[in-house]
């Protein structure tokens, strides 16, 4: 099977968007959280997560899963770790919420938001604002840097609050 001369192996293009988004959604982010959660019910200290895959792929989105983590001052208290951890600590109520990083075949990156209301509502519903907010930031950095429109989160809810 051949490839166009025009492709490059994901190796190249990882390391390359993920540089230039850096920059770009640490100021997003940081805007967010210094103007949106102020126009908002101005969460203090509400706990989240960054979730990135194991491996090499991992070890790169780790980079800007600390960007963001570094960016959350007393609104936002973020975890670092995996997928598991993440969705173990969403479990057990640790955090209201966590922004999954991965990177699909090709390249692709996908966020995704992940909540649950089970154990408080209200805090699950600002959660949910946060990781929207913070996805779209990083999908706007995504966008500008490809030339391409921005991948939307995938958004999954568990226990989702009923009303």
């Amino acid at each position: 099977m051949s490839t166009s001369g025009s492709r490059r192996p994901a190796g190249v293009v990882l390391p390359g968007l993920l540089a230039a988004l850096v920059g770009v959604v640490a100021m997003a982010v940081l805007g967010f959280l210094t103007f949106g959660a102020q126009a908002t019910a101005r969460p203090d200290g509400l706990p989240l997560a960054v979730a990135v895959p194991d491996g090499a792929a991992g070890a790169a989105l780790g980079a800007l899963a600390d960007q963001i983590a570094g960016r959350g001052g007393e609104t936002v208290t973020w975890q670092v770790g995996t997928r598991d951890e993440a969705a173990a600590a969403l479990a057990d109520g640790e955090v209201y919420g966590y922004l999954s990083l991965t990177v699909r075949a090709g390249g692709r990156p996908e966020i995704e938001t992940v909540t649950s209301g089970a154990a408080n509502p209200a805090g699950a519903q600002v959660a949910d604002q946060v990781l929207r907010a913070t996805a779209g930031a990083i999908g706007a950095a995504l966008a500008a840097q490809a030339g391409t429109p921005a991948p939307g989160p995938v958004v999954t809810t568990v226990d989702p609050v009923s009303g």
